[in-house]
């Protein structure tokens, strides 16, 4: 037993409890301080010692806490070597076969040096292009292509591939363009019955004479010549020069209303013709069909 006064261990002021159980270390490394053990006696810290095939006295003191060596599974040094020889040689392939990219700030020659190992062919004109499908090439603006490429240190593949895809593109233009120009052909033959013909033509000449090769060249480009005001437009102008004299209305094979007007003529005072026919002949009816052509041709309605 024990007085109020004392704890075992120890002496301390009344009713202060004494530390009990086993005492634990005290400090730490990261703080400074060494810890102790139960003992009261100081524990090292970690000095870093290895133990392995890293432990032999050849091995250099001040590679033992590389990383580099964690994996390579050894008892011994001697086992080791070889595999540490190894690794070394990979790893001076591997640099020697890596490029460098230079700074933004260095000069051509370091740029060209390195656009040299990563492919690109030592002129623009060493490129080897293959054009996609059905691909025709400008070779004055390939040319001038190729040069900026070159430039920008593009490889023959980087190349190929911008190439294929500018094919591609061009593919999908020249697809709309022609569903666009179908589409005008079919909207304004719906409209015009059997005129349709005569008047893409009359439009054709009219815009040709008073737009010249310049207007050709932007109706081609911007693809207005396909749209159906524009071809309108021009059809109407057409007829007004052809009317002036300004520009011939006559079409090979295809009738103005003049001549419409005179084959008419012709089938009426025909009195053997089919289209005079009483009788409801596969000839009669054909005769009546290409009557109401003509009438369109010559009139602009339908009889």
């Amino acid at each position: 037993m024990v007085d109020g006064d004392t704890a075992q261990g120890g002496t301390g002021n009344a009713g202060t409890p004494a530390p009990t159980g086993t005492p634990g270390p005290t400090g730490t490394v990261l703080t400074g301080q060494v810890a102790k053990d139960v003992s009261g006696q100081a524990v090292p810290a970690s000095t870093g010692t290895v133990t392995g095939w890293r432990s032999d006295p050849r091995f250099p003191k001040e590679y033992h806490q590389e990383k580099m060596f964690d994996n390579i599974k050894a008892g011994s040094f001697d086992e080791a070597l070889p595999t540490v020889f190894k690794n070394y040689v990979e790893g001076q392939k591997y640099i020697g076969g890596a490029v460098k990219i230079p700074k933004v700030t260095d000069p051509p020659e370091k740029w060209n040096e390195f656009y040299g190992k990563i492919g690109r062919p030592e002129k623009a004109e060493d490129y080897k292009i293959n054009p996609s499908g059905d691909m025709q090439l400008d070779e004055a603006r390939l040319g001038g292509a190729l040069k900026t490429m070159h430039g920008l240190g593009l490889t023959n593949q980087q190349v190929q591939g911008i190439m294929d895809l500018y094919a591609q593109d061009t593919k999908a233009s020249m697809e709309s363009y022609h569903t666009t120009q179908k589409q005008a052909l079919a909207t304004l033959k719906e409209e015009w019955g059997p005129t349709a013909d005569r008047k893409f033509i009359i439009a054709q000449r009219a815009a040709q004479e008073y737009g010249g090769k310049e207007l050709m060249e932007v109706l081609d480009k911007t693809g207005l010549g396909n749209n159906p005001a524009f071809i309108r437009f021009f059809a109407d102008v057409g007829e007004l020069l052809v009317e002036e004299g300004f520009i011939s209305g006559k079409i090979e094979g295809v009738p103005g209303p003049q001549e419409a007007e005179k084959q008419i003529d012709a089938i009426l005072a025909d009195k053997s013709h089919p289209y005079n026919s009483k009788d409801n002949t596969p000839a009669h009816k054909q005769a009546v069909e290409a009557m109401k052509q003509l009438h369109e041709l010559a009139y602009g309605t339908k009889r």
